[in-house]
């Protein structure tokens, strides 16, 4: 199966910036954190190789850490070194069974590495656990639509894009706080992805593009403030 993900090197690992206060075994120390992030800041470049090695170093040193483990297995996925991935998150899930990040990883992972099979019963039991899920939604109805089940591609990738809406509602409130703190540049981008993500003829478009028009009014005039 050909590769049917985005790359996705902006993406970031949850909760990495407080991990150190959770008292777990483990616990990396400030040279640690301090890593950590120089290996972040490789893979967001797209400069896998050395967050590879970066990354690689840490699970060594420390091998409790386990956002820099699954910061490897991505930098990992992303150089098609598919069976390394597999081994971390694997490693990962033995440890922290709840992370569900690494869950997505491994699913997407093993959709790779053409265990299509596997795949399927796994997605199909993350998604019992989650089933608003459009990241599971979506893989399923790729592998659903690989095996010739187009009327189950069609009910998976048809449930991944309510949440569309959803998101979108994300972006409105979103924008609205960075009017409030006169970051008037980031809440019309918020509000530009927002109408993208509208469904035709959805109530609130009209709403979105009059704070659209006045955020593009403002902006000239906060620049001739400065």
């Amino acid at each position: 199966m050909k590769r049917i993900l985005p790359w996705a090197a902006g993406a970031l690992i949850a909760a990495a910036g407080i991990y150190w206060f959770l008292g777990r075994p483990g616990e990396p120390d400030r040279t640690e954190i301090d890593l950590y992030f120089h290996a972040v800041r490789a893979y967001e470049r797209g400069d896998l190789s050395r967050a590879i090695a970066l990354a690689g170093t840490l699970c060594k040193r420390n091998p409790g850490f386990f956002q820099a483990r699954l910061l490897l297995a991505k930098a990992y996925f992303f150089r098609d070194r598919y069976t390394e991935a597999e081994q971390h998150l694997r490693k990962i899930l033995k440890d922290h069974d709840a992370c569900a990040e690494a869950h997505i990883w491994l699913l997407r992972t093993l959709v790779q590495e053409e265990k299509l099979d596997e795949a399927r019963i796994y997605g199909e039991k993350l998604l019992a656990y989650s089933p608003r899920d459009p990241r599971i939604l979506g893989l399923l109805a790729g592998l659903a639509y690989t095996g010739g089940a187009i009327q189950k591609a069609l009910e998976y990738y048809t449930r991944a894009i309510l949440f569309e809406e959803e998101m979108a509602i994300h972006r409105i409130e979103l924008a609205k706080i960075y009017i409030q703190l006169l970051n008037i540049e980031s809440a019309a981008l918020h509000l530009q992805k927002a109408l993208g993500l509208l469904p035709e003829g959805s109530p609130m478009a009209s709403a979105v593009v009059q704070l659209l028009d006045q955020c593009r009014e403002a902006m000239p005039a906060m620049e001739g403030t400065e």
